[in-house]
């Protein structure tokens, strides 16, 4: 893979002579820092537009052969398709699993098994070199970026091997995969669709929806859109996301091609109707989505047994990982050996023949190693520890980051844009902590941010940015890190207004030093605009207590 950086052209400002007096100096300056940001805001345009028309043709190019059952990547999930689009592969990083699908044509399901034979070999091999044929997103993006004249400059361009593919850690042997008879087929001709339990909350969340609502056919003209509410399922506790997720999430994201003329017009009933059938989905569904977590918080939190201090301000699917870490802190993902016949032997392997109507699809479901999360950690571990002592960011917070962020999916993409394992936005976060860490402005692309090195280095230095630079005022440090976390999902300008109603950080610091820092963290998850933030916020506290463990070891070193 090559590590790559959109370039622009250096300014020809004039140099600073003697005889120009510092106010002189300064307006040169300014004029130079306005002209560079109108580059990157020129260069970041044609980006969007790159990816926005990566989204479309995509979309396009996947409906010819999966016409009501298209899926996209998100933030947790990976999807690959085969050159000729017949058989793709979702590997979903929060549940741990990962999905091969085949359409079977002229009922030959030994051809289609083959095909899954063929992806599971791709998805097992040491290098990630076939994971990135197979990722027909990145790949679109790349044509359109030199579409529109969005070059690489050569001379930075800097060639690496593939990274290790860490599915191969994950997964069984290919010879394993193949090794699983047609005989094992189960037929599957009903659709999944939502238990009652599910249909009740969905409808007592939506019934305080009054919006009005958009087909799916307005929807599918910004595929993005779908992706942005995938990814704002995937952002709720874990427990309500096994539901939510499963139910309505791949349903989203399975209809983005459907041509549905059909308008919701009662968002409580037809929202169910619309994940079961491919009818009509709103705009609302977020809404809806964002009401519905917080139902079943209340109801996890309501069930939960009893936790010890450190996870008493964790939401509910915190709470049971933070009870279970402290019996094996000292256990380090490091000291675990994972060999390929284990993996083999604890993996779980179900083989279905799907039929829809007319067609049929061969798809097989391979549950990760059960310590997955472990050997995920342990992939990029070496690169935590260093950026984590380089950069004075603990190594508890990376991981904290990492996990929320992108379930440590290397290749995770959102509808921001945002890429990688810590979930780089190129403009903003991406040009600043390039900027801190090689002294240069520069928009980073998505290539660069999936090489997981390159995220990892950025995403600390961006989180030191936050509290050294941008929140330096705030004096407390356990409050300085409760901002630099809503920060980091939300951008210091809103954190900022979250509290005085305004971006002026000086400001906001003033009134954040008057308070203590539960008050502060208090503060936070009352009038933070987003309910998507108050959750990171918990989220990103709970996880980072389950890590704490592991900031030892640099302060060992």
């Amino acid at each position: 893979m090559f590590c790559s950086l959109f370039s622009y052209q250096a300014l020809s400002t004039q140099d600073s002579s003697p005889d120009q007096t510092f106010d002189e100096i300064d307006q040169m300056l300014e004029r130079d820092f306005i002209n560079k940001t109108a580059q990157i805001d020129k260069l970041y345009n044609a980006y969007s537009k790159a990816i926005d028309d990566a989204y479309r043709g995509v979309t396009k190019k996947i409906s010819v052969e999966w016409p009501s059952d298209i899926k996209l990547p998100t933030k947790s999930t990976w999807v690959g398709y085969s050159k000729d689009l017949k058989s793709r592969t979702k590997v979903n990083f929060q549940q741990g699993e990962i999905v091969i699908e085949a359409k079977v044509e002229n009922n030959n399901i030994s051809k289609a098994k083959s095909a899954i034979n063929a992806l599971a070999e791709k998805m097992t091999a040491k290098d990630n070199q076939h994971i990135e044929q197979l990722d027909i997103l990145n790949n679109e993006l790349q044509k359109n970026l030199a579409k529109e004249g969005v070059k690489l400059q050569p001379a930075e361009i800097k060639a690496q091997t593939h990274q290790a593919n860490i599915l191969e850690k994950l997964l069984p042997q290919p010879q394993v995969i193949n090794a699983i008879s047609l005989d094992s087929i189960k037929v599957v001709t009903q659709p999944k669709v939502l238990d009652t339990a599910t249909e009740n909350m969905l409808s007592k969340a939506s019934s305080s929806i009054d919006q009005p609502v958009a087909s799916l056919h307005e929807i599918n003209t910004s595929p993005k859109k779908i992706v942005a509410l995938v990814n704002k399922a995937e952002s709720v506790t874990s427990s309500a996301a096994d539901i939510i997720a499963d139910n309505i999430s791949d349903k989203i994201t399975d209809n983005i091609g459907n041509a549905v003329a059909s308008t919701v017009t009662s968002t409580a009933a037809k929202l169910t109707a619309a994940t079961t059938s491919a009818a009509a989905i709103a705009v609302p569904v977020a809404a809806v989505i964002e009401n519905t977590t917080a139902l079943l918080a209340e109801n996890l939190k309501a069930t939960a047994p009893p936790v010890n201090k450190a996870a008493e301000k964790a939401p509910a699917d915190e709470k049971i990982a933070l009870n279970s870490a402290a019996s094996s802190a000292a256990k380090s993902p490091l000291t675990s050996t994972v060999t390929k016949a284990e993996i083999a032997h604890e993996s779980s392997i179900k083989l279905e023949l799907v039929k829809k109507g007319d067609d049929s699809v061969l798809k097989m479901t391979i549950k990760f190693v059960n310590n997955y999360q472990e050997v995920l950690m342990a992939h990029n571990f070496n690169d935590v520890k260093d950026f984590s002592k380089k950069y004075d960011v603990p190594i508890s917070v990376i991981l904290a980051i990492i996990e929320t962020e992108s379930s440590y999916n290397p290749r995770a993409i959102s509808s921001v844009p945002a890429f990688g394992l810590m979930q780089l936005v190129p403009k903003t976060a991406g040009v600043d902590a390039h900027n801190y860490v090689y002294g240069k402005k520069k928009v980073v692309t998505p290539d660069f941010l999936f090489d997981e090195t390159n995220n990892l280095q950025l995403g600390t230095a961006y989180f030191k940015l936050l509290k050294s630079r941008y929140l330096r005022k705030i004096k407390d440090p356990q409050s300085r890190y409760y901002c630099a976390v809503a920060s980091y999902n939300t951008g210091v300008g809103n954190l900022a207004k979250t509290f005085i109603g305004n971006k002026n950080l000086s400001k906001a610091a003033k009134k954040i030093n008057t308070m203590s820092p539960d008050q502060v963290y208090n503060y936070l998850l009352e009038n933070l605009p987003a309910q998507e933030t108050k959750n990171y916020l918990k989220k990103i506290v709970a996880r980072t207590e389950k890590y704490q463990h592991f900031d030892s070891i640099n302060t060992e070193i």
